[in-house]
């Protein structure tokens, strides 16, 4: 039991890992960069989820 959740934790350390990176490297602005950065590291299941839907990515999907 104990391996499974420190593989669950390692696994969300890494989406939040790759979220932050994925964040400071895209085109927007410091200013949204440092809110987005901020809302997935206070909320982390909530601001990571909300990053996938929300993010550049997403905008580019509904163009």
């Amino acid at each position: 039991m104990g391996m499974t959740y420190g593989a669950i934790g390692a696994l969300l350390l890494a989406l939040h890992l790759w979220a932050i990176y994925q964040v400071l490297s895209s085109d927007s602005a410091r200013r949204v960069k440092v809110i987005w950065v901020a809302l997935i590291a206070l909320f982390p299941v909530l601001g990571l989820f909300n990053w996938f839907v929300m993010g550049p990515r997403a905008r580019r999907l509904a163009r």
